[in-house]
C-alpha cells in the first residue's frame, strides 16, 4: 500500500488549491523504499466552477497592484517586485490598501510599504499605533527586517497593552546585546502574568545568551517575600546556575503545589552545573515522598546525561563527592601571523569593499556575534558601526585596549590549583558565572577562587595579530559602517 506524504500547498493563480506529495511504501524518515521518487499534485477547487487565470496590465500601477492582492504567491509577486522596483511613486496606491477589508492584503502593503524608502517606513512607523494588534505586529515586524530604529520602536512597544505584541519584541531582542535590551525586558517582565507559556517562553528566547545577567536585574526590580507565579515563572524559564537556590526552595515547599514542585524540578535539571546537581539531592532527601520520588526519577536521568561528570548518583547515596578540577581558560593572544600595519590614516585612505569585508569578518565569529551568526564573547558587532565613523570602527580593532566597551572589562581569576580563568564575569555572588573564549559560562564557587582582578588590556587580539592585511582590515570597517 502506498502512504499519502504531502510535502507542500500553495494557491494556483487560478484560486485553486494545489497540494503536492510522495509516495512511499512505509512511514519514516529511514529505510525508503520510494526508488522512482514518485508522487503526485492534486488541484482541490469547489465542485462544478471554473476557475481560469486572472489577466493584469502589470505595466500599469494599477494591474500591478491588483496582482498583489492576488492569494497566489507567485502572481503577487508579480506585483510586489514592480511596485518596489517603481519605489516612491508606489506609495500613494500601495497606502491605499491599509484601508482594505481583508488584513493579508494591509500586511502586504506594509511589507511593501517599508521597502520604499523614508516616506514608506513613515508610513509604517504609523501603524505601530492601529487600533488591531496584529497590524501592529506585522508592522513592527516589516521595520526589524528592514533594521529601522528597532531598538526605538521596542522600548515604546514593550508596554503596548497587547501580550502578542510584547512577546514580538521581546523576540526581537535575541541578539540584541545586554546593555540595549536590559530594560525592555525588564518591561516586558514586568507585564508577565504568570500564566501565559507563550510570553514566558518569548521572554526566555530574548534573554538568549544573557539569562544570568537578567536574572540579577529581576532579583533588583521585582523583588519578592514570597513565592509569586508572575516572579517565578521569569526565574523558572532562565534555569540560570545563579538561581538554583531559589528554585530548591520552591521545589521544597511544602506550602506550594506538587505541580509547581514538579515545575522547579524540570528546571533544576535543564541547569548544567554541579550546584543544580546537589540541590536535585538535596530535594531528594528533604522533600516529600511524591517530590523525592521525581528529584530521584530527574538524578536517574541526568547521570546519563548533563551530570554525568558531577557523581550525582554517589552524592545520592552518601559518598563524597569528587573535588572540582580546574584548568587555564586564558583568551588567545594571536589568531595568524603578526603583520606590520600601516597608519591608520593610510588605511582609511583605501577603498572599503563591504562585500568583501562580510566574507572577512566571519574570522570575528570565534568571538562576536554578528547578527544571528557567531559566539557570545565579546561585544554584538551588528548595528554598532552605523553609529560610529570609519575612524573610531578602526581604531578598536587595531587597538582594542584603547577604549573597553561597557560591561566588557576582563577578568582573570586565579582559582584552585593555581589556574588562570580569563573572561567576563556574566553573576557576581556564590557561584560565580564568568564567560571565557568560546562562549561558554563557567560556573565557579566562590571558595576555589584565590585572587581576582580587572584586566587592563582588552581580551580581544589587536588587528596586527589576526592576519589580516591592510585592505582586509579596511574592508570590515566598511561592512561594519554599514551593516
Amino acid at each position: 500500500m502506498n502512504l499519502f506524504r504531502p510535502s507542500d500547498v500553495c494557491i494556483g493563480p487560478d484560486g485553486a488549491i494545489y497540494v503536492a506529495d510522495w509516495f512511499d511504501a512505509r512511514v519514516g524518515g529511514h529505510g525508503t523504499r520510494d526508488t522512482g521518487q514518485t508522487g503526485s499534485i492534486y488541484r482541490i477547487a469547489p465542485k462544478g466552477a471554473k476557475l481560469s487565470i486572472p489577466e493584469f496590465d502589470i505595466s500599469s500601477t494599477s494591474g500591478q497592484i491588483e496582482a498583489l492582492k492576488n492569494p497566489s504567491p507567485n502572481v503577487r509577486e508579480i506585483g510586489r517586485a514592480r511596485l518596489a522596483k517603481a519605489g516612491k511613486q508606489s506609495i500613494p496606491a500601495v497606502r491605499k490598501l491599509l484601508a482594505h477589508p481583508n488584513s493579508f492584503i494591509q500586511g502586504r502593503a506594509i511589507w511593501l510599504l517599508a521597502k520604499l524608502g523614508s516616506e514608506g517606513l513613515k508610513i509604517v512607523e504609523d501603524q505601530l499605533t492601529h487600533t488591531d494588534e496584529m497590524i501592529r505586529i506585522c508592522a513592527f515586524r516589516a521595520l526589524r527586517n528592514e533594521n529601522h530604529r528597532i531598538l526605538e520602536h521596542a522600548a515604546k512597544m514593550a508596554k503596548d497593552p497587547s501580550p502578542s505584541v510584547r512577546r514580538e519584541v521581546a523576540l526581537a531582542m535575541r541578539y540584541q546585546p545586554f546593555d540595549k535590551a536590559r530594560d525592555i525586558l525588564l518591561e516586558i517582565a514586568k507585564a508577565y502574568d504568570g500564566e501565559d507559556r507563550y510570553y514566558v517562553e518569548a521572554f526566555g528566547i530574548g534573554c538568549t545568551d544573557k539569562e544570568e545577567k537578567i536574572y540579577a536585574e529581576l532579583k533588583k526590580h521585582l523583588p519578592t517575600q514570597k513565592y509569586d507565579p508572575r516572579y517565578a515563572g521569569l526565574v523558572w524559564r532562565l534555569h540560570t546556575v545563579s538561581s538554583v537556590s531559589e528554585i530548591k526552595s520552591w521545589a521544597l515547599d511544602e506550602k506550594l503545589s506538587p505541580k509547581i514542585h514538579r515545575s522547579m524540578l524540570f528546571a533544576l535539571s535543564l541547569i548544567e552545573a554541579p550546584q543544580a546537581a546537589r540541590a536535585m539531592v538535596e530535594v531528594a532527601q528533604k522533600g516529600n515522598n511524591e517530590t523525592s520520588n521525581l528529584a530521584k526519577a530527574f538524578i536517574d536521568k541526568r547521570d546519563q546525561g548533563i551530570w554525568n561528570k558531577y557523581n550525582v548518583k554517589d552524592l545520592l547515596t552518601g559518598k563524597k563527592s569528587s573535588e572540582t578540577t580546574y584548568v587555564d581558560r586564558l583568551a588567545p593572544t594571536s589568531f595568524g601571523p603578526e603583520t606590520k600595519l600601516p597608519k591608520t590614516s593610510e588605511i582609511l585612505e583605501l577603498k572599503g569593499n563591504p562585500k568583501n569585508g562580510k566574507s572577512v569578518i566571519g574570522r570575528c565569529y570565534v568571538c562576536h556575534k554578528v547578527g544571528s551568526v557567531g559566539v557570545e564573547f565579546g561585544p554584538t558587532l551588528a548595528g554598532w558601526g552605523s553609529g560610529q565613523n570609519r575612524e573610531t570602527i578602526l581604531k578598536a580593532i587595531i587597538e582594542p585596549s584603547a577604549d573597553l566597551a561597557h560591561g566588557y572589562e576582563g577578568t582573570e581569576l586565579v582559582v584552585k590549583g593555581d589556574k588562570r580563568i580569563q573572561g567576563f564575569v556574566q553573576a557576581e555572588g556564590d557561584p560565580l558565572v564568568i564567560r571565557v573564549f568560546g562562549g561558554e559560562d563557567l560556573v565557579i564557587a566562590a571558595k576555589d577562587i584565590k585572587s581576582r582582578k580587572k584586566m587592563k588590556s582588552s581580551l580581544m587580539a589587536p588587528a596586527s595579530k589576526l592576519g589580516l592585511d591592510a585592505q582586509q582590515i579596511r574592508d570590515v570597517v566598511e561592512y561594519l559602517k554599514v551593516n
